[in-house]
């Protein structure tokens, strides 16, 4: 009776934990889509409604950056963009892979679990290193290439959202993005900037020194630019 109790103890703890994380998922996703909603709704851009979609996101996000570096000396546009949203489409497969043999595996180990209570402790043992069985070894596996993944898709999303955060808080640019790609948390500065003016820089005409920033669009290219009150160079 008492192993009963605990065991339903358990499982509703492990429910209410579960639920608690995927309230918190579910909010993080949903205010990171919205962010890049709003950014890309407000640059005019062509299917902004993929913002609202997994790896779609990443795709327009991508889009912007490749779209902003075109605006700015070199006009060089970069192809490898495309990395993200597809390195993002196959950490998202597997962890879903993972996801669905770690649920294949539950009924196997809650056998073992039971046994070992029944049995006494070298069971107990036997259950604890059932994780290295066929299907153990099979989410090992699988979770160190999700590792390896969602690695590569913090450093490229950081590299390509830098340009991003330039446009519209370059003060904070560099920040941002180290402590997104660090911490996960471009999601609050894409939201952050979702709203604000965009922002364009202007070189000086002897090619040194810092670029000044301003509201104020070229009006064609930069080697034909205006300066940030509006007059023609």
């Amino acid at each position: 009776m008492d192993y009963l109790s605990f065991l339903l103890g358990a499982v509703i703890g492990l429910l209410v934990f579960s639920l608690i994380v995927l309230g918190i998922s579910v909010t993080i996703y949903v205010l990171n889509a919205f962010g890049t909603y709003r950014l890309a709704k407000r640059r005019g851009m062509r299917y902004a409604w993929l913002s609202w979609l997994p790896v779609g996101n990443e795709y327009i996000l991508g889009k912007m950056s490749d779209d902003i570096a075109s605006e700015e000396p070199p006009y060089l546009r970069r192809s490898w963009w495309m990395a993200y949203p597809i390195l993002s489409g196959v950490y998202l497969l597997f962890a879903i892979t993972g996801s669905v043999l770690a649920l294949l595996a539950v009924p196997e180990y809650i056998v073992r679990i039971q046994d070992a209570a029944a049995y006494g402790t070298e069971e107990i043992l036997d259950a604890v290193f059932s994780i290295f069985s066929t299907g153990g070894i099979g989410m090992l596996i699988v979770s160190q290439f999700a590792n390896l993944l969602s690695i590569a898709v913090a450093v490229i999303g950081s590299i390509l959202l830098y340009r991003i955060y330039k446009r519209y808080m370059p003060n904070a640019a560099l920040p941002f993005a180290i402590c997104g790609g660090i911490f996960g948390l471009h999601w609050i500065f894409v939201f952050i900037i979702r709203n604000r003016q965009p922002l364009y820089p202007y070189y000086p005409q002897d090619g040194y020194g810092p670029p000044v920033y301003s509201t104020i669009p070229p009006r064609e290219t930069y080697s034909n630019q205006q300066t940030p009150d509006g007059r023609e160079r």
